[in-house]
């Protein structure tokens, strides 16, 4: 079942000492972080913004291909960040 709450502000990418606070205070936010197939993402943006999804595919997208890295790419997949030229 799923549960709403309400929201008293919107805090765009608060700074270190309020992020702090907000764990402190045990608030809830969102990460950005999203988890789904891009599948299921083009058949939303198809379903409400369907101009949009035409542009998304005459731009390439093809959300059931498979990932295709270049070689430097898959180098750089498994190099850590502090690693990369």
């Amino acid at each position: 079942m799923a549960h709403s709450r309400a929201v008293e502000a919107f805090v765009e990418k608060p700074d270190a000492a309020t992020a702090a606070n907000y764990v402190a205070e045990r608030y809830l936010w969102n990460s950005g972080n999203f988890l789904f197939h891009a599948a299921t993402m083009l058949g939303e943006i198809e379903r409400f913004e369907p101009a949009m999804a035409e542009a998304a595919k005459a731009g390439g997208c093809r959300p059931h291909a498979r990932p295709r890295f270049s070689a430097a790419g898959k180098r750089t997949l498994r190099t850590r960040p502090q690693e990369i030229d």
